[in-house]
């Protein structure tokens, strides 16, 4: 999309994770929240409630105490 000249908002990032989520690529799907970061677009509640879903659905404890560390932090 970027190479076309349209930017990532938030929405779309969380489409993008989501996605992934439903394909069971849970990494892959933290790494775009690490992504989306970097690309300069904060996270909403939306994009952390995809991920700590999907890791307590996982029990990934240690994942999901992560994100909701990470969410109190932004």
């Amino acid at each position: 999309m970027r190479r076309h000249g349209l930017e990532h908002d938030v929405e779309t990032w969380n489409l993008l994770i989501d996605t992934f989520v439903r394909s069971d690529q849970l990494q892959t799907a933290r790494a775009f929240l690490l992504d989306m970061e970097k690309d300069g677009v904060k996270p909403n509640s939306e994009s952390f409630s995809i991920l700590i879903k999907a890791f307590m659905k996982a029990k990934d404890v240690k994942a999901t105490e992560s994100l909701l560390a990470e969410m109190r932090m932004v």
